[in-house]
């Protein structure tokens, strides 16, 4: 439960690109209750979600599935929070192999495996630990792809495509933890385009070509009760390396597609601030927000 940015209005459709999406969400009452994995008990997740097209790795380009990501874990009224990003090549023919460059920056725990379950490449990176927390906290999260230059990849990834991960944590007003913790450059023997998209048709894998930022269970495809909440949020993103500013998405629903976990006990309306929504305790049915 979120927001969602299919690229539908009512019937309408639309379609548009992006180099970036941001999303900020701010807790002041949280209750998490029981998982669907009893390991998983007092866990969930802030999911940032978008596909992203032309990234070039070899010969070829690809469509991968791109997560930034942070993983909330209760214990009584303290919090803990740790940063995660994910890719997925599970879209397609031009699958990820083993010709990229993970973990750039040097600030995560990075792994994967050849194959994920759907016949991709899986990459993981595990960012900063954030414990002792208490309500209310605010959790940011942005990811950014583009073209490498030296000063950002290095001279051995000139030319490479990239994707880069960003988080932020406040405790109140109090920053506790921020960053670019994780940056992946592919192998580009052509050149790419890399880019978001969001437009209203399936993509290869068979889920949606939509961005959305949503309260999930804590991973492995879990799913969790949400005994409590009070939540507000957005969605935004920038067009292009030129824009100056981040926009927010248009038109949004109040349930994402992309990811396989979770979360029950959260309905999500649209809030008195433009483009913003608001997360409480309920039954959600999927509404378009605005």
């Amino acid at each position: 439960m979120g927001i969602s940015d299919y690229g539908l209005n009512g019937g309408r459709t639309y379609s548009y690109s992006a180099i970036a999406f941001y999303s900020q969400t701010t807790f002041t009452s949280l209750s998490i209750g029981k998982s669907s994995i009893p390991s998983l008990d007092g866990k969930m997740a802030v999911q940032l979600n978008v596909i992203e097209q032309g990234v070039a790795e070899e010969r070829s380009l690809g469509t991968y599935w791109t997560q930034d990501l942070m993983n909330i874990s209760q214990s009584s009224g303290s919090f803990a929070l740790q940063i995660e990003d994910n890719i997925w090549n599970n879209m397609g023919a031009n699958r990820m192999g083993y010709d990229y460059f993970t973990n750039l920056y040097g600030k995560c725990v990075s792994g994967g495996t050849p194959g994920d379950g759907n016949s991709g490449q899986f990459y993981y990176c595990y960012g900063a630990l954030v414990s002792g927390m208490t309500l209310p906290f605010t959790v940011e999260l942005e990811m950014y792809t583009g073209t490498c230059t030296a000063s950002l990849c290095g001279s051995s990834h000139v030319g490479d495509s990239y994707v880069a991960f960003w988080y932020r944590i406040y405790h109140g007003s109090t920053l506790r933890s921020q960053g670019w913790y994780d940056l992946v450059a592919f192998h580009s023997q052509v050149k790419g385009d890399p880019h978001y998209v969001v437009a209203y048709r399936a993509n290869a894998f068979g889920t949606d070509f939509d961005a959305e930022t949503v309260l999930t269970g804590a991973g492995g495809g879990a799913s969790v009760v949400i005994n409590s909440v009070s939540a507000s949020m957005f969605l935004s993103y920038k067009p292009n390396a030129g824009s100056k500013n981040f926009y927010y998405v248009p038109h949004a629903y109040s349930a994402g597609s992309e990811t396989a976990e979770a979360v029950y006990g959260v309905v999500v309306r649209q809030s008195i601030v433009h483009f913003h929504a608001t997360a409480s305790h309920g039954t959600d049915s999927d509404v378009q927000l605005w």
